[in-house]
């Protein structure tokens, strides 16, 4: 009996006489299901040999966590609507080719943007642009709550992984539409800046408390720094105080007595601007910012 592999994708054990299979440039990749063949596909620059593994060999916790409303990562996923996506993207892969500890956050926009066509009397049309993330990333187990206008809302998250010339950066895309929400609030993440002011309001809920608390979720508790790509992240503050830290700080060293307490979090306040690799060491930045806890309330 031939020994086992592991899955690329899911990191399952797999027999490779049995098991599905795809070669890219003359390996010959195991996977466990269709689904974990089909994201190999889909994605292969991710999981291919030494992809992943030169993330895992970092051996570094995510320390900065880079929250934005649209990102472009391909075009075949319509998460974007221009520029501010396109640099969010850019970003993401900069940090990747450096190797840098961070995780993206964004929305997963089921149904895009919109695209634009001319109709026959030459007038603009906007059409939806639906696409179908159950088929291209991967869904994690973690769900969190949040309460908008009085209703308990779930979120879940999908990950799609940015591959570098030093790592790989996660990129997790959150999603409102699942059964045991109400009909609206499964709607909440599938069009980036449509809506009326209440829509866009809940959006940046589910982006700004919704991503700290996905990420407490995960377990990514090293975060010492947010990084908001413009304001649409900005209620990641409601989730950081400074007493709140302060408080944590001490719970930490009275826990903890062997060993230092872990530093509180900085949130950057800029625009948009090129993630250095200052913010990943710990040194001190020019950015504004405010000293905050990750810890977010119930």
């Amino acid at each position: 009996m031939a020994a086992s592999v592991r899955d690329p994708v899911c990191g399952m054990p797999v027999d490779p006489a049995r098991a599905l299979s795809f070669e890219l440039d003359g390996t010959r990749y195991s996977f466990c299901s269709e689904y974990c063949r089909h994201v190999f596909r889909w994605n292969p620059q991710a999981y291919a040999a030494g992809g992943l593994a030169r993330a895992d060999a970092n051996g570094r916790p995510r320390q900065v966590a880079y929250l934005s409303m649209e990102v472009a990562i391909d075009p075949r996923m319509p998460t974007y609507s221009g520029g501010l996506g396109v640099l969010a993207g850019d970003t993401l892969r900069s940090c990747a080719d450096l190797g840098l500890p961070l995780i993206g956050i964004t929305l997963l926009h089921r149904k895009g943007y919109f695209s634009q066509a001319l109709d026959e009397a030459s007038g603009q049309v906007e059409r939806e642009e639906t696409w179908e993330p159950e088929r291209r990333l991967r869904a994690l187990p973690a769900r969190v709550e949040l309460s908008i206008e009085g209703r308990t809302v779930q979120v879940r998250a999908w990950q799609y992984d940015i591959p570098g010339a030093r790592g790989v950066v996660p990129l997790l895309l959150l999603d409102t539409d699942l059964p045991e929400n109400a009909e609206a609030d499964r709607h909440l993440t599938d069009r980036l800046y449509g809506g009326d002011d209440g829509y866009r309001l809940a959006q940046e809920i589910v982006l700004g408390i919704g991503g700290v608390r996905m990420l407490d979720s995960l377990g990514h508790s090293a975060i010492r720094k947010f990084h908001l790509n413009e304001g649409h992240a900005s209620l990641v503050r409601s989730n950081c105080s400074d007493d709140t830290a302060q408080r944590r700080s001490s719970t930490t060293s009275a826990s903890r007595s062997s060993s230092p307490p872990t530093p509180p979090c900085r949130l950057a306040t800029t625009s948009s601007t090129t993630i250095s690799s200052r913010a990943s060491s710990g040194s001190r930045s020019r950015e504004p910012s405010s000293r905050c806890s990750r810890a977010a309330t119930a």
